[in-house]
């Protein structure tokens, strides 16, 4: 993810499994992502940083609030990545949201 920013290749659509410190900032880093579907995915801790929260990733999308069509959220275990009352705000922003699968 790194290397993507800082070639500054800015992907559309992502798949993944792998929840980290290094794609919260990837997101962060551009506008224009359609399509994130992180289905069984799992938490990866390196380097001792903090595990990213749903919350995290939800702010992090904002920079893709106008593009963001399908969003797909569906970890292993839920637990505090389940969707809840927190969460409403910041999926208002996503304006253009047409497919939307989380855990509750």
């Amino acid at each position: 993810w790194k290397t993507l920013k800082d070639e500054q290749i800015y992907l559309q659509c992502i798949i993944h499994t792998e929840l980290s410190q290094s794609l919260l900032q990837y997101f962060k880093s551009y506008t224009g992502l359609k399509s994130l579907n992180f289905e069984g995915c799992y938490y990866s801790i390196r380097d001792g940083q903090p595990v990213p929260t749903l919350e995290d990733y939800l702010d992090a999308l904002s920079n893709h609030s106008s593009s963001l069509e399908t969003l797909s959220i569906l970890p292993t275990y839920e637990g505090s990545w389940c969707f809840g009352m927190r969460d409403i705000s910041a999926l208002s922003r996503l304006v253009n949201l047409r497919y939307l699968s989380v855990a509750i």
